[in-house]
């Protein structure tokens, strides 16, 4: 290429290049559709605010912006403006105020806050719609002189009565009502009220009841349906303490000072009583020795209650079996009992109870039995014969 041609198109080439346009403030517009590109708050589309600035870029500053308030025409100057008479604007204009309700902006006598002192003047001073010189309801009061002129029944000095409405006039309604009830509190929280507090109301205020049934209002089981158990309280509310309580125990009368008395003549208590025991089965309760831990002894009673008289009696004697009659016992066979059984006796000295002639210390003969009980058999008998 010559070298006089590269310059020229380089030239060239700057030549048809085109600038973009910038957006400085950074709100979308850029700087040839922007009115103020150094606030970002001003540019086409924006919502207009009362900020003194264009910020819709219409040429217009602070017009129908969206945070404007309505101001109203004061043309009698009595501080209420006319609600007929609007502008909405940033700040308000001469002549106008931000209160409307002016029924009639011509005469400052008249305006929301004025006085209605007078019944007979039918004049609407403060706006409210109404004036106080009627009686529509014919009770004697005229309508400024009453809070409800729509019913007889309501003006000063009525009785107050539990209607929701405030009778006499006084701001309050149903208080003091001549038909008021009596609500008793319901101390201890347990849904029962108690004669401690009572209220006169129309209505149960609350932790009130209409009846006084709770007999003791500062324990929370005490009530008409609560059950009786052995506190010494009177649980269920019926007059009585501790009677039919779900946890009594069970006593017997114990005469015999043994701790223990007879079962059938059982009864329930939440304690036991003079002289009673809770533990019962005494089968003789004149008898200090006769109780289910009592040691049966040969005595013709039942010591231990079991049903059986000197059976297993602990110094009941030892009886030893003598099956052939000889008044001696095999001392491998024997029993305890207070009287002598049958085919039995005391001594336990028969080595062989199939022999009649055989016991410890018998006479030895010749007979093939160990008569003596010595361990030997026909041994020194008596009638041995001497042989040569």
């Amino acid at each position: 290429m010559h070298k006089f041609l590269a310059p020229l198109l380089l030239l060239s080439l700057l030549a048809c290049r085109k600038e973009e346009p910038v957006d400085l403030d950074g709100d979308g517009s850029t700087a040839d559709l922007d009115c103020d590109d150094l606030d970002a708050s001003a540019h086409p589309g924006a919502e207009e605010r009362c900020d003194g600035v264009d910020n819709d870029c219409d040429g217009e500053v602070d017009n129908a912006a969206v945070d404007a308030i309505a101001y109203y025409a004061d043309a009698d100057e009595d501080g209420y403006g006319d609600p007929a008479s609007s502008v909405s604007a940033c700040a308000a204009p001469t002549g106008y105020v931000t209160g409307d309700g002016d029924c009639d902006d011509t005469s400052d006598a008249f305006h929301p806050g004025a006085s209605e002192a007078d019944c007979a003047d039918p004049a609407d001073y403060n706006c409210d719609g109404s004036v106080g010189y009627a009686d529509q309801d014919g009770d004697g009061f005229a309508a400024c002189e009453e809070c409800d002129d729509s019913r007889a029944d309501v003006l000063p000095g009525a009785p107050e009565v539990c209607d929701g409405a405030d009778n006499d006039c006084d701001g309050d309604a149903d208080e003091d009502a001549v038909d008021a009830a009596v609500f008793y509190a319901d101390l201890d929280e347990d849904g029962y009220g108690g004669e401690a507090i009572t209220a006169l109301a129309c209505q149960a205020p609350d932790g009130f009841y209409s009846t006084a049934t709770d007999c003791d209002d500062l324990d929370p089981t005490a009530h008409p349906d609560g059950a009786e158990v052995c506190d010494q309280a009177d649980n269920d509310c019926d007059g009585d303490v501790d009677e039919d309580a779900l946890d009594m125990g069970t006593f017997y009368p114990d005469q015999d000072g043994d701790r223990f008395g007879p079962t059938a003549s059982a009864i329930a208590a939440c304690e036991a009583p003079e002289g009673w025991t809770d533990r019962g089965g005494d089968c003789d309760d004149a008898n200090p020795a006769a109780s289910p831990l009592g040691v049966e002894q040969c005595n013709g009673f039942d010591d231990n209650c079991d049903g059986t008289v000197d059976l297993n009696a602990s110094d009941a004697p030892r009886w030893y079996a003598d099956a052939d009659a000889d008044g001696h016992g095999d001392p491998a066979q024997w029993s305890r009992a207070c009287e002598q059984p049958q085919g039995a006796v005391m001594l336990p000295d028969d080595c062989d109870d199939t022999e009649p002639l055989a016991w410890s210390g018998a006479v030895e003969r010749c007979d093939g039995a160990d008569n003596d009980c010595d361990g030997t058999v026909d041994v020194g008998a008596i009638d041995a014969i001497l042989y040569y």
